[in-house]
């Protein structure tokens, strides 16, 4: 038990993100305390690593040195770190803080669950409630450079806390941090992740170069292609909603017509609409960049802009639809039409590709178009030097962006399934898009068989 006289109260100024997307700043009163876990079995202090941190275990001690990454890395390469053979990461809680805060609930879920699993024996550390690994915020200190600090301090700290038996390496994309913390503690590496792959890990898994410039490619990706529109504030679309200037709701892609036609469904109590019929979003540029199963909000065109549903299924479809060609449409079928304003939350996911048997590569950082598996997802454009060798491969990609300036969403290349019409590769392409989870069998399992 903690005695009151080993705690250290303050408090602590948050801005957090409410579950409807809302920033609000919320006070809490912060206790800090010199036991808190470091669930490292090379602990030689009374920190009470029997539990670990809720059971989810401990680091390995077989490891030569324990990983630290610092906000943007956990941000933006988490897939790096989600590697099976990368092991001993210790995400700091100022870390987790700023996934969850600064990235998105799918990003801070997949962390949580990295940890969670036993294979990779990684912890969460609350630096934040450790009176000697935590720094006070200074004045006038911006929220990145605080963070950096924040992380270093507690990589600095867990290097003498287990008596420097156990060399750390924080990795960041701070040339900065780099400069002003890389020699000063012997022992305490701070590496860009760049560095830090090359010399650890480029010989064990030579498909993780591949990944991390992927995964860089899709972060500089700036595409001067100009097609839609910025969206509304945030303050202003729950406004709207409240008040049923605009509607709520997710947008389903007709997967007969992809290029062409969306719906929304309308989630509203008051309405300037006089039925309940979903609302027809026609055209890409009213899409507005939004994805399948995005939570949009979506205004909607007088009554003398609506269309009506297209009765004409298209023959080919490729996820993007090329300019506002006849669509069978009559007068008797006119609904409710409009266009997205916003979009409330993403719902991106990881998506089954292919490569189209004409794609050429860009002379320009080796971009190249994939079309989902999926017909309601458009093409996604990627980064690899990989083409001809994965060309005749089901591919899985993810989206990282979708700038207002590009014709397609922005994403990378995260593994090969296998050939194209292969068994294997075909139903490991059906449970991936229908969210279906296969654990491998255990070592047990296996030797039971």
């Amino acid at each position: 038990m903690v005695h009151d006289n080993q705690l250290e109260k303050s408090n602590k100024l948050l801005r957090i993100r409410s579950v409807h997307g809302r920033n609000i700043s919320v006070v809490r009163e912060v206790y800090r305390r010199e036991n808190v876990p470091c669930q490292s079995p090379l602990c030689l202090s009374d920190c009470q690593n029997s539990t670990g941190d809720g059971g989810l275990g401990l680091l390995p001690a077989d490891v030569n040195h324990y990983l630290i990454p610092d906000c943007q890395v956990a941000r933006e390469f988490l897939e790096v770190l989600e590697n099976p053979v990368v092991t001993g990461i210790i995400f700091l809680q100022t870390v987790v803080h700023s996934v969850q805060h600064e990235g998105s609930k799918r990003l801070y879920n997949r962390l949580r669950n990295l940890v969670k699993d036993k294979r990779k024996a990684s912890i969460i550390f609350h630096n934040e409630f450790q009176k000697y690994a935590y720094c006070e915020r200074e004045e006038g200190e911006t929220l990145c450079d605080w963070q950096t600090r924040s992380t270093y301090a507690a990589a600095e700290w867990y290097f003498h806390h287990l008596a420097t038996q156990k060399p750390i390496i924080m990795v960041t994309l701070n040339k900065q941090a780099i400069e002003k913390y890389g020699n000063k503690t012997l022992n305490v590496f701070v590496l860009s992740l760049e560095e830090y792959l090359r010399k650890f890990w480029q010989s064990h898994i030579p498909e993780v170069m591949d990944l991390y410039e992927s995964l860089t490619a899709s972060l500089e990706t700036k595409v001067k292609e100009k097609d839609y529109k910025g969206y509304l504030p945030l303050d202003i679309l729950e406004s709207g909603v409240k008040s049923g200037r605009f509607v709520q709701g997710h947008i389903n892609v007709n997967r007969n017509n992809a290029g062409q036609e969306a719906f929304v469904r309308q989630k509203r109590s008051t309405s300037s609409v006089e039925d309940d019929r979903d609302i027809l979003i026609h055209g890409m540029p009213a899409r507005n960049r939004a994805v399948h199963g995005d939570l949009v909000v979506v205004e909607v065109l007088p009554r003398s802009e609506w269309r009506g549903r297209s009765s004409v299924i298209k023959e080919s479809q490729d996820g993007q639809g090329e300019g506002d060609e006849e669509d069978g449409a009559t007068d008797e079928n006119v609904m409710p039409t409009g266009r997205v304003v916003g979009i409330l939350q993403r719902n991106w996911r990881e998506y089954v590709a292919s490569f189209a048997s004409n794609e050429q590569v860009s002379e320009k950082g080796g971009k190249v178009l994939v079309i989902p598996w999926d017909y309601r997802i458009p093409k996604i454009r990627i980064s690899t030097r990989q083409v001809e060798k994965l060309k005749d491969q089901r591919i899985v990609v993810r989206i990282d962006s979708w700038e207002i300036d590009s014709q397609y969403p922005n994403g990378h290349f995260v593994k090969t399934l296998g050939p194209i019409e292969d068994l294997e590769a075909e139903i490991s392409a059906i449970l991936l898009e229908n969210t279906i989870h296969v654990s491998a069998f255990s070592e047990a399992q296996v030797l039971s068989m």
